[in-house]
């Protein structure tokens, strides 16, 4: 069974709280994420981007010496004297534990405090396990995960992505309680599971929205673009990325495109019905039983149905009627991205799923559409391309928002001079009436 590191509740730690008056919080939090967005600053850099005196630098810079979020060490550029000490942001102070949840893949890693995805492992689920089952199976590897760390280190927050949407809290900086998800998910304690267990924050977001998060941050221009990302599945769904940021809406509960109503043989029916994964089956079984595709035809003849992917491979292969389905599936879903791309004007459009992955022919269905429907001032410089990093995207933009959350400058106001968000008072409480819930203490056992 997991503990959590102690190291935050020594006795220089104790003193750093009391020494400290919580009046510093607000140029603490100022100083830190001004060195986690920088390489490296020089005392004198830091006191004239935060326009704060000598004495108030050194008093901040001091407490986030003391609780290991710093270092300072290698030399600067001399102007004349003494080089002066660089000081920079400590990454490994701590780590993220992050987690894809999809229909039929679990993803977990682990992330240093800058989002850099250190280690990730992937395998097959069972689709019709039971949450609880996936829960005691995602913790066992996460803790198998932290077995491997050399030394012992803290988590200080957990970044999960599961399918569909998540309704956000507005009254919480993280997420406390479970919020309304798929059914598969009803009435299971996912969160308050995982705060009990780790003593950590954690941030849930829909899995299209992670890996929108994790494809923009391998941009290098990331914090200045507009990324649209659009995921084909039995679902079609996007999410908004601007300037390096997660665009959350109301509660969040964006980017479900699927839902647009379309007309389709003289009747109306939703994006999702008509050019997701289960029409291209769907299309694809016609096309076997009715003859017109031999090879459809005979994939059909050694298994029960044709899938989405077994009509992409009979596209590679230059079936007419499988490249004929994909292109006109892929042609309702450009229409659809160019109307948001006319209101939006996103400089990057990015498409995922497997069906993208496979082959071109989607891809180039869209691509033809969203160019030829967007507005030629829209178009001309919109990017189309296909999401090249898989899997990884999910936990590479779990890492990404849980550090948005953990840093967000209101809530580590809160708790950084306590070196560790699950030693703040608040949180305290919190873990406390967790650990009075049946529910969580009959699942967290040795």
């Amino acid at each position: 069974m997991f503990v959590q590191n102690d190291k935050n509740q020594t006795s220089k730690n104790l003193r750093v709280r009391e020494t400290y008056s919580k009046s510093l919080a607000p140029g603490v939090e100022q100083i830190l994420n001004l060195l986690r967005n920088k390489k490296h600053l020089t005392r004198q850099e830091i006191e004239r981007t935060c326009e704060m005196g000598r004495t108030a630098v050194t008093d901040r810079l001091s407490v986030l010496s003391d609780i290991g979020f710093i270092n300072e060490g290698s030399l600067g550029v001399t102007t004349g004297g003494r080089a002066p000490r660089l000081i920079q942001f400590n990454a490994d102070a701590g780590r993220f534990l992050v987690a894809s949840i999809e229909q039929e893949v679990l993803g977990v890693g682990m992330a240093d405090l800058s989002g850099n995805l250190l280690t990730e492992h992937h395998e097959n689920i069972d689709a019709n396990a039971s949450s609880d089952q996936i829960m005691k199976h995602l913790i066992a590897l996460f803790d198998l995960l932290l077995d491997r760390e050399v030394t012992n280190i803290d988590v200080l927050g957990i970044g999960l992505s599961i399918p569909g949407p998540v309704e956000s809290f507005s009254n919480s900086h993280f997420f406390y309680k479970t919020p309304s998800m798929p059914s598969a998910w009803a009435d299971a304690p996912l969160i308050e599971q995982l705060l009990s267990y780790y003593k950590a924050p954690v941030w849930i977001r829909g899995s299209v929205e992670a890996m929108a998060m994790g494809q923009t941050q391998s941009l290098d221009t990331f914090e200045s673009e507009t990324v649209l990302f659009v995921k084909v599945s039995n679902r079609i769904e996007a999410s908004l990325i601007i300037n390096g940021s997660l665009y959350q809406g109301a509660n969040g509960l964006t980017g479900l495109i699927g839902h647009t109503p379309v007309e389709s043989a003289g009747a109306t029916s939703s994006l999702n019905s008509v050019a997701g994964e289960l029409m291209v089956a769907k299309l694809g079984n016609d096309a076997a039983n009715s003859g017109q595709s031999k090879i459809l035809e005979n994939i059909l003849a050694q298994q029960a149905n044709i899938n989405a992917i077994d009509v992409s491979n009979a596209a590679r292969a230059a079936d007419h009627v499988a490249m004929e389905i994909l292109s006109n599936c892929g042609r309702r879903i450009g229409q659809n991205i160019a109307t948001i791309a006319n209101m939006l004007n996103p400089s990057r459009i990015i498409i995922s799923g497997s069906l993208v992955q496979d082959n071109d022919i989607l891809l180039a269905a869209i691509r033809e559409m969203i160019y030829r429907n967007a507005h030629p001032l829209i178009s001309k410089d919109t990017l189309v391309e296909a999401s090249v990093l898989g899997h990884s995207a999910g936990l590479i933009g779990s890492a990404a928002i849980a550090a948005d959350g953990l840093f967000e400058p209101a809530y580590l106001k809160q708790w950084v001079l306590y070196g560790h968000p699950a030693n703040e008072p608040k949180f305290k409480g919190l873990l406390g009436e967790l650990n009075q819930d049946n529910r969580i203490e009959e699942f967290i056992v040795d």
